[in-house]
């Protein structure tokens, strides 16, 4: 999927994440060394190193010192001003019912993001699922109310909003294995209704959904589900994001990034059609 030019500052996170970048990419730049900002800060090496890596916020202070460092023009600065003010913000999903702390770092992720790229083994990708869908999947853990299944469900409603959104849409390729489509989350009837949005998407222009087919046999890939989210400025590979039980892991290194970027490539290769993967959504709808 080709990159998409659009909102990147838009999430608080995604500004962190350029902020960080940017900081390691001028210092680099400019020949100098973590330690030699550290002593111009009156900090640690480490310090800086935190703020590289979004660990830490920078200080206005200390960023004006740190940008004079780096020869940044004095009209520049000011973005880069902006761009910390913004990171300091809170994101909708911050503190929300429904969003555990550990999924709240995606959700400001794929917020900033441009486009998606989803494998999917077992449900249903998030943000093309219907409401019952989604209830029928909140439901099962015994622990969650009506009251916080409601709030899931409208949270990751929201999050589907950006498919359709026409100032900022979040474009979305996803690869669905065949078995999520035969795994009857919540009965028929909601299967049913489940295929049949799926099957819609079709026209979406935003959306691609392809089904891998059991006839696709054994591909790489098949270890387990994954995103790749891709942003906007220039030169960002993007970040995995693996998902467990009790949290989210996230890769960003570049190599680590472009073997998903492979794998993801080689899954749609193997992958039906969207019009084929369509036709095959369409009949099994028809089947329930």
């Amino acid at each position: 999927m080709p990159r998409r030019k659009q909102a990147q500052e838009g999430s608080p996170t995604v500004a962190a994440r350029l902020l960080a970048n940017e900081l390691r990419q001028l210092r680099t730049r400019a020949g100098l060394s973590q330690a030699d900002v550290a002593r111009e800060l009156g900090c640690t090496p480490g310090r800086v190193g935190h703020m590289e890596t979004r660990r830490n916020l920078p200080r206005r202070s200390d960023l004006l010192v740190m940008l004079q460092m780096y020869k940044v023009p004095a009209e520049r600065q000011v973005w880069y001003l902006d761009l910390a003010a913004k990171a300091k913000e809170k994101g909708w999903w911050d503190g929300a019912a429904g969003v555990p702390g550990w999924f709240s770092a995606f959700i400001g992720l794929e917020w900033g993001a441009t486009a998606v790229r989803n494998f999917e083994l077992g449900v249903v990708p998030g943000l093309l699922q219907t409401r019952g869908y989604m209830e029928a999947i909140f439901r099962e853990d015994p622990q969650r109310d009506e009251r916080l299944v409601n709030e899931y469900v409208e949270n990751r409603l929201r999050r589907q909003g950006r498919l359709h959104s026409p100032e900022n849409p979040l474009f979305l390729h996803a690869i669905v294995d065949e078995a999520c489509l035969h795994r009857r989350i919540g009965g028929r009837l909601v299967m049913r209704e489940q295929l049949e949005f799926l099957a819609r998407l079709h026209s979406d222009h935003g959306t691609t959904v392809q089904v891998l087919p059991f006839s696709s046999g054994a591909e790489p890939g098949l270890e387990g589900s994954f995103h790749v989210l891709e942003f906007s400025a220039p030169g960002d590979a993007g970040v995995v994001y693996l998902e467990t039980h009790v949290g989210g892991l996230y890769l960003e290194e570049d190599n680590e990034v472009a073997v998903y970027d492979s794998l993801f490539e080689g899954l749609a290769e193997a992958a039906l059609s969207p019009a084929k993967s369509v036709s095959m959504i369409r009949k099994l709808a028809r089947e329930l």
